[in-house]
C-alpha cells in the first residue's frame, strides 16, 4: 500500500475520545421491529398490502406487554393532566368566591358605617328632646352588628374545620404510603435472602455430588490397578 493511502491511515489512526458504556439507546423502530418478531413475521410489508390480515396481526401485537405498558404510562399521563386541571379551576373558584365575600363584606361594612352616623344623629336628637327613642335605635344597630361578627365567627370556624380535615387527609394517605414502601421493602429483602438460600444450596449439592464423582472415580481406578 502506498504511503498516502486512506486504508493505511485508517489502519494506523487511533481514536482520541473513548465510546460511551453500554449498548446504544433502543428507537421506536427497533421497538417495533422487535414486537413483529415476537409475533413470527418474517417480511411485515406484504402482510400490511392486505388489510384484514394487518388487523390480526395489530390484535396479536396488543395483547404483547410492551405495547399494555406504554398504553398504561400513557393512561397515567393523562389523569396526571385532568388532575392538575381539576386542581387549577378549584383553586379559580375559591380565589373568585373569596373576592365575591370580600366585596359583599365591603359593601356591609359601608352600611354599618351609614347605620352609625344615622344612630349619632338620632341620639343628638334625642339627648336634645329628651326621649329614650334614640336607645331603642341604637340597641337595633348593636344587634345587627353582633349577628354579622357571629356569622364572620362561623365561616372562620367552618374554613379551619375544611382546613383540618384536608390536613388530616394527607397525613393518612402520607402514612399509608409509608406503609406500603416498608411493606415491598421487607418483601424485597425476604426474597433476595430466599435467592441467596436457594444458591448456597445448590453450590453445597453440586459440590458434594463432584466429591461423590471423584470417590467413585478413585475406586473404579484401584480395583482396576489391583
Amino acid at each position: 500500500m502506498a504511503k498516502g493511502s486512506i486504508v493505511r491511515k485508517i489502519k494506523r489512526w487511533k481514536p482520541m475520545a473513548k465510546r460511551p458504556i453500554g449498548s446504544p439507546k433502543p428507537r421506536w423502530e427497533d421497538e417495533v421491529l422487535e414486537d413483529i418478531k415476537s409475533i413470527n413475521i418474517s417480511n411485515w410489508k406484504k402482510v400490511a398490502q392486505n388489510r384484514d390480515s394487518w388487523k390480526k396481526v395489530v390484535e396479536q401485537a396488543r395483547t404483547l406487554y410492551r405495547l399494555w405498558r406504554f398504553r398504561r404510562r400513557r393512561r397515567r399521563r393523562r389523569r396526571r393532566r385532568r388532575r392538575r386541571m381539576r386542581r387549577r379551576r378549584k383553586g379559580e373558584e375559591q380565589e373568585r368566591e373569596e373576592e365575591e365575600e370580600e366585596e359583599g363584606e365591603g359593601e356591609k361594612g359601608g352600611g354599618g358605617e351609614e347605620g352609625e352616623e344615622a344612630v349619632e344623629e338620632q341620639e343628638q336628637e334625642g339627648e336634645e328632646e329628651g326621649g329614650g327613642g334614640g336607645g331603642e335605635e341604637e340597641g337595633g344597630g348593636w344587634e345587627k352588628k353582633k349577628k354579622g361578627k357571629e356569622k364572620k365567627e362561623k365561616e372562620k370556624n367552618k374554613k379551619e374545620e375544611e382546613e383540618e380535615e384536608r390536613k388530616k387527609k394527607k397525613n393518612k394517605n402520607k402514612k399509608r404510603r409509608r406503609r406500603r414502601r416498608r411493606r415491598r421493602r421487607r418483601r424485597r429483602r425476604t426474597r433476595r435472602r430466599r435467592r441467596r438460600s436457594r444458591r448456597r444450596r445448590r453450590r453445597r449439592r453440586s459440590r458434594r455430588r463432584g466429591r461423590r464423582r471423584r470417590t467413585r472415580i478413585r475406586k473404579e481406578e484401584g480395583e482396576e490397578g489391583g
